[in-house]
């Protein structure tokens, strides 16, 4: 059995959901005054009243300067149901409190340890009454194994003990994790699949990563990225370890590695995510779990012209998704992405 889941910057005076003057229909803006707001934005419209009356059971509590833990985290915010929401290290922001207060969650569970989230920040979590829990390694290929555990030993609990955890997921996503710009493209995926994501390094596989792949019973493994990422001697290694078939995708930068990852997974998508592939990393760690929740790509822009020429492709060449679009969602204000971009994706739409 196999897991099925998921059931910045503005300009002064510029509106949370923003659809601007350019098409009210087609295309919106999430985008906040910084990287906290936006995850708040994100997740107030994600998680809309109309459709979720009762908000958000579970939150997830990530640092915002720092995307592994993020990165790793969405396919258990699917699985949860729940909203991804940076912080800092050393505080609770009023942001993420705007939230959490909108959500009105019973629980929240920290991504990473104290180093990246402080005790300071569990306090103030308890004292909205929230029932806290951490799952934390000691750095960011641990942390991002246990997130896996952590899903399988759930599916485990609820099924009531007839299922294994090496029954639970047969295959995975491994990435870099010192390598967000590729690694957060594979989150929408991932985490509407329900394909765990673990972390490798650039030439080695870490014992921890190697041992949750034997220990979970993954058969396959597919690589995000390119060998200057994830170099062939990790997908020589993955192909000892594993029965089954390591797979690779990649481009040749960040943003023909987006526009790969959306041709793959996403050939015929109904609504796309746009983020910074530069400046607006954290806006595309909300966008995971985001463009799950909307069968989504995400896909990388520079905030100013011209969009990349893969992503332009993919949108508008011979096979362009432009033809099942309905909709686009832009992840960050005026200053992270222009509205000469947001104008050019509009041209696409007419």
């Amino acid at each position: 059995m196999t897991v099925s889941l998921f059931g910045g910057g503005l300009a002064a005076g510029e509106t949370n959901f923003n659809n601007d003057e350019i098409d009210e229909d087609m295309i919106t803006r999430l985008g906040g005054v910084n990287r906290y707001d936006t995850s708040d934005i994100i997740a107030q419209y994600a998680f809309d009243p109309d459709d979720y009356p009762e908000g958000a059971d579970t939150v997830i509590i990530t640092e915002g300067l720092a995307f592994a833990d993020g990165l790793a985290g969405s396919v258990l915010a699917a699985y949860l149901d729940a909203p991804i929401l940076m912080t800092a290290t050393e505080e609770l922001r009023e942001e993420t409190e705007s939230a959490i207060d909108f959500l009105e969650p019973d629980a929240a569970i920290i991504l990473g340890g104290e180093a990246a989230i402080s005790g300071e920040v569990e306090d103030a979590l308890e004292d909205h009454d929230l029932e806290v829990d951490r799952i934390a390694g000691v750095n960011r290929h641990d942390t991002a194994q246990l997130i896996a555990r952590y899903i399988a030993a759930a599916e485990v609990a609820a099924d009531g003990g007839e299922l294994e955890e090496t029954d639970v997921f047969d295959s995975v996503f491994i990435v870099n994790g010192a390598a967000p710009a590729d690694s957060l493209i594979i989150s929408p995926e991932a985490a509407r699949s329900g394909v765990p994501i673990l972390q490798v390094r650039a030439g080695d596989i870490p014992e921890v990563t190697a041992d949750a792949l034997v220990d979970l019973g993954i058969e396959n493994a597919h690589i995000i990225g390119g060998d200057a990422v994830v170099e062939d001697a990790v997908e020589d290694e993955l192909e000892d370890l594993l029965e089954g078939e390591v797979n690779r995708t990649w481009g040749l930068g960040r943003f023909e590695t987006s526009a790969a990852v959306a041709e793959e997974f996403f050939p015929a998508p109904e609504n796309v995510v746009i983020a910074n592939g530069v400046d607006g990393l954290a806006d595309a760690m909300s966008g995971g779990y985001f463009g799950a929740m909307k069968n989504a790509p995400v896909l990388y822009v520079r905030k100013d012209l011209p969009i990349p020429e893969s992503v332009y492709n993919y949108l508008n060449g011979d096979n362009g998704a432009v033809d099942t679009l309905k909709h686009i969602y832009i992840l960050g204000g005026r200053a992270v992405v222009y509205d000469d971009v947001k104008k050019a994706l509009n041209d696409m739409l007419d």
